[in-house]
C-alpha cells in the first residue's frame, strides 16, 4: 500500500459562529498543501444544505505522503487553529481504488 494511490474524504463540521473565521484558515491549509510533492489533487467542498458542513476530498501518491502531510507544520497549525471550532468529531476516511 506504500506505494498506491490513495484518497481521502474528510468531513468536517464547524460552529456557525465559527465560518468567517475558519475561510481564510482553510484557504492557508489548502495552498500549502497543494505545494507538498505527494499531493495530487487537494480540494475543499461545502455541503449546499449545511454551509458550516465541510468536505475536503484528497488524493495522494502514497500512504507516506499522507503521513508527511500529516506532519507538517501547516496541518499541525490547522489543527490547532480549528479544534474549538469544531460541531462534531471530524470523520476521515482513507480510500483505495479497486479498478
Amino acid at each position: 500500500m506504500a506505494d498506491q494511490k490513495l484518497r481521502i474524504v474528510a468531513l468536517i463540521s464547524i460552529k456557525q459562529e465559527s465560518r468567517e473565521q475558519l475561510l481564510p484558515v482553510f484557504k492557508t491549509l489548502i495552498e500549502e498543501t497543494r505545494k507538498e510533492e505527494g499531493n495530487i489533487s487537494y480540494v475543499l467542498t461545502n455541503d449546499v444544505k449545511d454551509q458550516n458542513s465541510f468536505v475536503f476530498v484528497e488524493e495522494w501518491k502514497s500512504q507516506e505522503a499522507i503521513n508527511q502531510h500529516m506532519a507538517s507544520a501547516h496541518f499541525v497549525a490547522f489543527q490547532g487553529q480549528i479544534k474549538d471550532h469544531l460541531a462534531a468529531v471530524p470523520q476521515v476516511k482513507i480510500l483505495s481504488e479497486h479498478f
